[in-house]
């Protein structure tokens, strides 16, 4: 996605985003993910109980407490998904989102204050990005959080409340993303295959001449999978690559939702994978 930068090699990836990002409102659709951790992901199904009790939220926020899979209500408009888990290897909170509507990426930041920064992308437009900054709101007890967020809506400032359906405390299992997974991109004219060894190893290619290698590893604090490739695709003069990072998780034993961004924070990447 883009921005204002003078780089030649940009506006090559720009097209090749905008080719990929085509297909991304049915593929949300078929996802599960309808109402992102971008990645998003956000995907139904999964997770576990538990509980860490009740309680007021502490004004310094735990990622433990406000972890968790939330969705609008369903009478808000734009609809969103969102995951909510603890920075790898500590920082702050990430919060992936993708609206309902399917042409909404938005990847936040949350600091242990609710300080929140971050971007919303449009999937449908290579070059609409823009930036989000706010303060959340966590009300309710430590088990039965709610959650606002800013930038869901078009006025970054503004927040909107979600409800937590799923506090993810189980631990991600890696044998369950094992295999070979295929997803279907531009209403099926590319077909990407990833291959995902038992230590969480990521290989893979499509019929449009990328190459993919990377890696796809259980978190041990909650229900999602790391997530982090290179993707190297054929353009002129010389082939282009992009690192993206996010979060996955199974919808079921066959699908797996994958939520990144580029190393840059400017190319947004949705996909449904199945086996």
């Amino acid at each position: 996605m883009p921005l204002q930068t003078p780089n030649p090699a940009r506006s090559i990836t720009d097209r090749q985003t905008a080719r990929h990002l085509a297909p991304i409102r049915s593929v949300l659709r078929r996802s599960g993910l309808l109402v992102a951790t971008a990645l998003l992901v956000a995907c139904g199904g999964g997770g576990g109980g538990g509980g860490d009790g009740g309680g007021s939220i502490p004004p310094v926020v735990d990622p433990l407490i406000i972890k968790g899979r939330y969705v609008t209500d369903p009478n808000v408009a734009p609809a969103y998904t969102v995951l909510v888990v603890p920075a790898a290897g500590g920082g702050s909170d990430q919060a992936w989102a993708v609206s309902t509507s399917g042409d909404t990426l938005i990847r936040l930041s949350l600091t242990s204050s609710l300080a929140v920064t971050g971007q919303r992308y449009k999937l449908t437009d290579p070059i609409g990005r823009e930036s989000i900054m706010g303060t959340a709101v966590l009300e309710g007890t430590a088990s039965s959080a709610s959650l606002r967020l800013p930038g869901l809506i078009a006025v970054s400032s503004a927040t909107t409340l979600l409800t937590r359906t799923d506090r993810l405390t189980d631990a991600a299992v890696q044998a369950t993303v094992a295999g070979a997974w295929t997803g279907q991109f531009d209403a099926g004219a590319r077909t990407l295959t990833w291959t995902v060894a038992s230590g969480g190893q990521l290989t893979g290619n499509s019929n449009t001449g990328c190459t993919y290698t990377g890696s796809l590893v259980a978190r041990t604090d909650a229900s999602v999978f790391d997530v982090s490739f290179d993707q190297t695709c054929p353009t002129v003069p010389t082939p282009t690559t992009l690192r993206f990072s996010g979060v996955a998780r199974p919808s079921s034993a066959s699908s797996l939702t994958v939520v990144a961004v580029s190393a840059d924070e400017v190319v947004p990447w949705v996909g449904l994978m199945q086996k």
